[in-house]
């Protein structure tokens, strides 16, 4: 109990380090210092250095113009049109604005400015500009510098778009204003609602190339592994885990296009607002849950189907009103679907650690992925709401591309695992074929022996005890056993199959650093009850059965030669093409294949001159 309470710790505390890790690299920028804010409608940058300090984000209090489209001209005549609704933070969703004792609706427009001061303006600077909801003007005083979308007073005149920007600015005076329109009747929120970030150009650029680079990056790793587990799936169907793997690949990768840069707008110039929305919306609820449905594969008595179930339902439901509804209902509700996520977040770990708590294979790995998805998620959420200041992206694509490698290198343990409880099944399966003649016969015999009683009664059942001994003591668990052991096997063997057939079976053991050689167990046993059934016991007046083992150079040369009736040459020539037609090739035939798995080496069988088989192989010393 103690040893697991540690483990647990200490898993626990891995994942709070790497918690801490991602809120510090989501934390980061091109910053060294704390940044000016915005007071009253003015920026003062005059002890800023940008270049020491990088770049700034323009936050803090702008002078806002509610249901006004002013421009550069408006306010230079100071015309008494203009109504002033105060000072507000940004960034913000304008209905979370205090207006005359009400806040706005989302819908609707209004204009923002800015007196941004320095003492010194003799470089280029620029601007990076992340989404506003939905459609922006910006001006520098007089001189338009970016749009997006169209800007209107009524939705007819309004077009949203979704885009980022960065341009590049030359302020002409020590004062300047930054005036920004925005205007939105599509999507629940409306306003300026990510930093807007100035700095030299280069600092700029230099933002822009960098998320650019990591989402390449990303979507590359995403998209090679999606095919990786499609390949795997299209092999085995049968595993629902590797197609959950494939849908929550491929939503990430959607999820991708849809956020950070709009690649999506790249791909595809004449998207509508409308359909990114959609995806933007769809891969948020369909993103997690075909996670959890893949661990919920993986552990099927830790997950409660019907719950999964009701999850599922849960997203489709969503789904369907994200197809019906209108763009401002349905994004009204986006804090509903975050609890629903956090949810199911809480769900599946805490039925993970049940699993881990159970022991079950890689439960471990996979706690500690979705512990570090689940702080990923609710440090991109801190982002949304400017809870941490961030201008390059959240972190958790990022963490889903790691949880994808260990979730490959977790699919990749279990089929070597499948593939080695394979190889101990034929194990299993070689010890499950001590043949019901061959006890019936050897039962017989013994029961013939007891009427001799003494000695010969005794030996012959401590023969057959000590070969059902030495079977079933090679467990499937043994990889490996010495030559030694398997040779007590074969010796125990052919004691019992002398009882049976006396002074017709006689045999030979000549066998070189036994004890030293190791291999697979019962790669010679099926082959000397091959000997003894189809060759010796066939033969009128018995014969013999030699088993050599020697050493060639690199090699160690196992040999098995028979005296009896000898093989035909069908046996032999489907052994070559790895067929078995009779029981007379099946113990060759499972021999065969093990050694072509092992050692990539064959079994070798050959008629010899006189009548009788020798069958040898040769194993790496």
């Amino acid at each position: 109990m103690t040893k697991r309470l540690k483990k647990y710790g200490i898993l626990m505390i891995t994942s709070l380090i790497s918690g801490l890790i991602l809120l510090k690299i989501a934390n980061l920028s091109l910053i060294s210092k704390p940044q000016p804010i915005a007071q009253n409608g003015l920026l003062d940058l005059t002890d800023w250095d940008f270049e020491k300090d990088g770049t700034v984000q323009l936050n803090g209090e702008w002078e806002f113009y509610w249901n006004q489209l002013l421009t550069h001209e408006d306010f230079k005549e100071n015309e008494p049109k203009i109504h002033f609704n105060g000072y507000q933070q940004v960034p913000n969703t304008w209905d979370e604005y205090n207006i005359s004792g009400k806040h706005p609706k989302g819908t609707g427009y209004g204009t923002y400015r800015l007196k941004v001061k320095n003492d010194n303006w003799s470089d280029t600077f620029g601007l990076k500009i992340l989404t506003m909801s939905t459609s922006y003007i910006i001006m520098i005083d007089d001189r338009v510098i970016a749009t997006n979308g169209t800007v209107g007073d009524i939705p007819k005149k309004t077009k949203p778009k979704y885009n980022t920007q960065s341009v590049s600015i030359i302020p002409t005076s020590n004062e300047f204003h930054i005036i920004v329109q925005v205007s939105n009747f599509t999507y629940a929120r409306g306003g300026i609602w990510r930093p807007i970030v100035f700095g030299l150009d280069y600092d700029i650029r230099k933002i822009t190339i960098k998320t650019s680079r990591n989402e390449m990056f990303l979507m590359g790793i995403i998209l090679i592994m999606m095919c990786y587990h499609f390949i795997l799936y299209c092999v085995r169907k049968e595993d629902k885990s590797l197609l959950y793997a494939v849908i929550g690949l491929f939503v990430t990768i959607l999820r991708i296009l849809v956020t950070g840069e709009y690649y999506i707008t790249t791909l595809f110039p004449n998207i509508s607002f409308s359909t990114i929305i959609l995806l933007e919306y769809c891969t948020l609820y369909w993103g997690l849950i075909t996670w959890v449905l893949f661990i919920g594969k993986l552990f099927p008595y830790e997950f409660n189907k019907n719950i999964l179930k009701i999850f599922v339902f849960v997203d489709i439901f969503f789904t369907v009103a994200t197809f019906t509804l209108p763009i401002y209902i349905y994004t009204n509700y986006l804090i509903c679907i975050e609890i629903y996520n956090i949810i199911l977040f809480i769900y599946a770990i805490l039925r993970v650690i049940i699993a881990a708590k159970n022991e079950k294979d890689d439960a471990q790995l996979i706690l500690y992925c979705s512990i570090l998805l689940f702080t990923a998620y609710i440090i991109d959420i801190s982002i949304f709401l400017n809870f941490i200041p961030n201008i390059t992206g959240g972190v958790f694509i990022t963490v889903v591309a790691v949880a994808v490698l260990i979730q490959a290198y977790i699919i990749s343990r279990r089929y070597s695992r499948a593939m080695e409880q394979s190889k101990i099944s034929e194990v299993a399966m070689l010890q499950a074929q001590i043949s019901p003649h061959f006890l019936h016969n050897a039962m017989n015999a013994l029961a013939e022996l007891s009427y001799q009683g003494g000695d010969v009664a005794y030996d012959a059942i401590t023969s057959f005890s000590e070969y059902l001994r030495y079977s079933y003591d090679l467990l499937p668990q043994s990889k490996m056993i010495s030559l030694h052991k398997e040779i007590e096997l074969v010796e125990a063997y052919l004691k019992v199959e002398k009882l049976r057939f006396g002074d017709k079976l006689h045999y030979e053991i000549y066998v070189e650093n036994s004890k030293t050689i190791y291999l697979p167990p019962f790669m010679i046993q099926p082959l000397v009850e091959n000997a003894v059934r189809h060759g010796v016991s066939k033969k009128k007046g018995g014969g013999v059965i030699i088993i050599s083992g020697k050493q060639e150079g690199k090699l160690y040369k196992i040999m098995i030669e028979d005296s009896g009736v000898g093989i035909s040459e069908d046996v032999i020539n489907n052994l070559a093409i790895g067929e078995k037609t009779n029981s007379m090739g099946h113990g060759l035939s499972n021999v065969n294949k093990r050694l072509i798995n092992k050692y990539n080496t064959r079994l070798n069988v050959i008629i010899n001159e006189h009548m009788g088989t020798t069958a040898y192989f040769f194993l790496k010393i």
